[in-house]
């Protein structure tokens, strides 16, 4: 099945989200009937991996018609939770995700927006480029901490060949657009391929909230400058922001964009936006 080559579904909303089994395997129908199979998640979204278990339980009959990523950074083991540094370590993350997620394959494995200190670990890297072979992961893929970008510390994308990593995964909207300046260029460099998240900037691109207040309470709400100035030009240059608007800007830097949809309806919305689009 081709996928549609646009959006990518998050699915960090389901550990705040009370959704049955059934519904959710309309949802997934819904969205596989259109086109959108390719899903994004992680170890640890929700308590107790319980947003991977759910999509185990909703996707298990139809694992092979979607795409599915997931990421790596803490454990939860013998009740505490601590950052992966061992070889043990990280064997019982992609066990226990594979595990979850009731798949014996994941298409595309994340480090999941750590330090540098997190990720410069040949051992875990190692072990995972040999599960790569074995096809358990298809994919190695890095997930930039936003404040890496911020700072252009990306010293984690000098290693992406080296750690046999191939998909790239960050911050990108009309808000936080940092990423265009160095990384993008950089990635586009390399031949890796990447893709953007948070296109509605947790909502603050498209419920009017920059329309509806001033440059000064503006200001002190977003403490990055770069932030400030994107919102003062939205100010200048729209009359209001439609989520396809949003969606475009993205798709101008990026190949795809991961976006989340908290109901059915609201997936039924965004799919329409990206068949338009």
């Amino acid at each position: 099945m081709n996928s549609n080559p646009k959006m990518i579904i998050g699915t960090e909303f389901l550990s705040r989200q009370n959704h049955n089994i059934e519904y959710l395997r309309e949802y997934f129908d819904y969205a596989l009937k259109n086109n959108f199979n390719e899903i994004d998640t992680a170890y640890s979204y929700g308590e107790n991996n319980s947003v991977e278990k759910i999509l185990g339980e909703v996707l298990k009959k139809d694992r092979k018609r979607f795409v599915i990523s997931s990421k790596f950074l803490k454990i939860h083991k013998d009740n505490r939770t601590s950052v992966i540094k061992t070889l043990d370590d990280i064997k019982y993350s992609v066990e226990t995700s594979l595990k979850n997620l009731k798949t014996d394959y994941l298409d595309i494995y994340y480090f999941h927006s750590g330090s540098n200190e997190q990720f410069f670990n040949d051992q875990i890297w190692h072990y995972l480029n040999n599960l790569k072979k074995q096809q358990i992961l298809i994919d190695l893929g890095l997930s930039i901490k936003n404040d890496l970008i911020l700072k252009n510390s990306l010293q984690q994308i000098d290693f992406l060949k080296q750690y046999g990593i191939s998909k790239v995964q960050f911050v990108f909207n009309m808000l936080s657009d940092q990423a265009k300046y160095e990384l993008i260029p950089k990635l586009n460099k390399m031949d890796i391929e990447f893709f953007g998240r948070m296109p509605y900037a947790k909502g603050f691109l498209i419920n009017n909230y920059i329309f509806e207040h001033s440059i000064e309470e503006i200001s002190n709400k977003f403490n990055e400058i770069k932030m400030i100035e994107n919102a003062v030009n939205i100010k200048k240059n729209y009359q209001n922001l439609e989520k396809k608007d949003a969606i475009n800007y993205c798709l101008n830097s990026v190949k795809k964009v991961i976006l989340a949809s908290s109901n059915l309806n609201q997936l039924k919305e965004n799919i329409n936006i990206f068949k338009e689009i």
